[in-house]
């Protein structure tokens, strides 16, 4: 069959005409980066409907008569008291833990004869017309000195950093498991979180990736952009979120991924200082982390239609009609940033700049 008979054979995408939700669900393709044809038709009003659904059939005519059978029932939201108190504590555990970090890092490098930097490093320099971002290269050369001396395997590295031990080997200290288990109580993936929570994420592979013999360039966008990219890179090594190291250990470490970074415009942003890092672990085609990434252990996410936001706000209102009712907003990125990818699935994700002579170890999820 020919490409064109063939796409003419495809389910349209059905789409509301209402807001800007054009996105190409099923399209065809010519060539492998090339031009893609979208395939759309209007929704129906039944369709819209039957989509925009989240319960079961109800069992009987009282049950569809219902008010709550029309729309899907969340958990109670929290008070502002309450969700000002788990802020203010959550906040005391990350200091809690920079504090911690330090007296120990400190007293791994005395073994080994290396002087600890302080922890304070500028972000930028500024010029005349211009400010150049900076990475803390201090932090970088006292690092990699400790992995070089040490010896030590990436793990081992990487668990030393965290301060992860047999009696705590959770991998982002700020979050409890006890407290999750408590906010997340009815949850069914609840073993599971608490699992990312005591250990991390470990990848599971369909095959094991062979050593690059080639490491790939950064995307064009990064190069152009490396400023922006290094102001990236900056906050996730302040927040331990990324290891910035020399990038010799790769001879230590000769097991290391390295996937492409790019930087892409970030909303309405001024592009010469602001965008957002995105690592590119589907590059190479076919050769990639998400390639080897066995997808039968990945959990299918369960999507609801865009309705059931609408039908909560209504039954907030209804049942607190005297209160206004506001949607809570977050960002997307803080929810995967705090979660940690174990230490023996890490050798994964990394990065290089070669301008820099610096390669980055990703420690929490990133955006690829």
């Amino acid at each position: 069959m020919s490409f064109v008979l063939w796409l003419r054979e495809l389910d349209c995408v059905k789409f509301q005409a209402t807001p800007a939700v054009l996105m190409a669900i099923f399209s065809g393709r010519l060539g492998s980066r090339g031009l893609t044809l979208l395939h759309f038709r209007e929704s129906t009003e039944v369709e819209s409907l039957e989509d925009g659904s989240t319960t079961k059939e109800p069992d009987n005519a009282s049950e569809e008569s219902s008010p709550s059978a029309s729309c899907r029932i969340f958990r109670p939201v929290m008070l502002v008291k309450v969700a000002n108190m788990l802020h203010k504590n959550a906040r005391c555990r990350s200091r809690l833990t920079t504090d911690i970090r330090y007296p120990t890092l400190k007293k791994c490098m005395a073994k080994y004869r290396i002087d600890l930097p302080a922890s304070k490093f500028p972000t930028s320099h500024e010029s005349d017309d211009d400010r150049e971002y900076l990475l803390n290269s201090p932090m970088q050369h006292a690092l990699s000195e400790l992995a070089r001396r040490s010896d030590a395997s990436l793990q081992a590295f990487v668990e030393m950093v965290r301060g992860q031990t047999p009696d705590d080997y959770r991998s982002n200290k700020n979050l409890v498991p006890s407290v999750l288990k408590k906010l997340c109580k009815g949850y069914k993936r609840l073993n599971e979180l608490l699992t990312i929570a005591q250990e991390g994420v470990e990848v599971r592979l369909r095959k094991e990736p062979p050593r690059q013999q080639f490491r790939p360039p950064n995307h064009g966008s990064s190069k152009e952009r490396l400023n922006v990219l290094r102001k990236n890179l900056r906050k996730e090594q302040d927040a331990w979120r990324s290891l910035v190291l020399d990038s010799d250990l790769l001879e230590q470490w000769p097991e290391v991924i390295i996937s492409p970074f790019g930087v892409v415009d970030k909303g309405g942003e001024d592009a010469s200082v602001s965008g957002r890092t995105i690592h590119d672990l589907s590059y190479p085609e076919d050769d990639s982390i998400n390639d080897y990434t066995d997808p039968t252990s990945i959990i299918k996410p369960e999507y609801h239609h865009c309705d059931a936001v609408a039908s909560e706000i209504l039954r907030a209102k209804r049942e607190h009609p005297e209160v206004e009712v506001e949607i809570m907003a977050g960002n997307v990125a803080s929810a995967f940033r705090n979660i940690s990818i174990h230490s023996n699935s890490v050798y994964l994700f990394a990065g290089q700049i070669e301008e820099e002579n610096i390669i980055i170890i990703e420690l929490s999820a990133p955006f690829g």
